[in-house]
């Protein structure tokens, strides 16, 4: 049990957590590069961008070259907190003081862009990245994949992920998966289960991930028997269901008034000791005010975390 002094000293630390002290702005050129980017870093990720950004001015002020690290962690600083146009003014003036952005200063920008909706900016970027003789990364291009299918830009999704295939770029099991959610959403779900197929010909093996967003896409569109096929599948294929995988199809079931289904699928469920999420609880909740039945299956199951 805690002694009263250790409670007190606890109190005091929620109430005056430590700060972690910027250093004297006129002394910074007696600091090592990683010191003042460790500052910088650490400003920036507790959301003071202001004292990041006065420390990153005077750095420059008193004529210390910065390198591009530097130059991406205040970068990245402004894109995390939505700051995005003061980000791009950040990479203006690398480039205006000669430091070359690298494919990791391209792929912040680019996510930045493409979470906040402005797609077309990230592409533009991301041609800019080509021509400046940068070869975008993975995660470049998942991101510019992602903003693209989430942005409804699905045909300029296919025509990225054909470029990354004629490019000779090796395919993945994620820029696959990325690119059939976007088709699903978007109603191509005809595509989607071409593309999902295709996976297994590239000699890639279908994860939970990319089996979770097929049943969905079916469900979406009310296909449930298709979908009950391929839980099925999935697992005489050796990937095991998810609770994730059991929530989509239960739902599906239940939406589509299949209730006698859904019940033999929340009883697979609970014996697999799988919890069922908001919106099947809130389903269940509903469907047990006229069936007592759906009661005591909703009392059989791990409750929603």
């Amino acid at each position: 049990m805690a002694t009263k002094t250790q409670r007190c000293l606890s109190s005091l630390s929620r109430e005056n957590p430590p700060r972690f002290s910027s250093p004297n702005p006129e002394k910074t050129h007696l600091l090592a590069p990683n010191k003042f980017q460790s500052y910088i870093r650490h400003q920036c990720k507790s959301g003071e961008l202001d004292e990041a950004a006065k420390l990153f001015g005077s750095i420059a002020d008193q004529g210390i070259e910065l390198n591009v690290y530097s130059y991406n962690i205040m970068i990245t600083g402004y894109c995390k907190n939505w700051k995005i146009d003061e980000a791009f003014r950040i990479f203006k003036e690398m480039k205006f003081q000669g430091c070359k952005p690298s494919a990791v200063t391209y792929n912040i920008l680019i996510g930045a862009l493409c979470q906040s909706g402005r797609v077309r900016t990230a592409q533009k970027m991301f041609s800019e990245m080509h021509a400046c003789g940068l070869s975008p990364i993975f995660s470049t291009y998942a991101v510019m994949l992602d903003g693209l299918c989430k942005n409804g830009h699905i045909d300029d999704a296919i025509a990225l992920f054909d470029s990354l295939e004629s490019n000779k770029h090796k395919s993945s099991i994620e820029l696959f998966s990325i690119l059939i959610d976007g088709m699903c959403r978007t109603g191509r779900l005809e595509e989607a289960r071409n593309m999902f197929d295709e996976i297994s010909n590239k000699g890639l093996v279908l994860d939970v991930v990319a089996y979770n967003i097929m049943l969905g896409g079916l469900c979406k569109k009310g296909m449930l028997l298709e979908a009950n096929n391929l839980l099925i599948e999935m697992e005489e294929k050796g990937c095991l269901p998810n609770s994730i995988s059991f929530n989509i199809i239960i739902q599906g079931f239940l939406r589509e008034k299949n209730n006698c289904k859904a019940m033999n699928l929340l009883e697979e469920m609970r014996r697999r000791n799988f919890t069922p999420n908001e919106a099947v609880t809130s389903m269940l909740i509903h469907l047990a005010m006229e069936d007592s039945r759906f009661l005591a299956t909703l009392e059989s199951l791990p409750d929603p975390v």
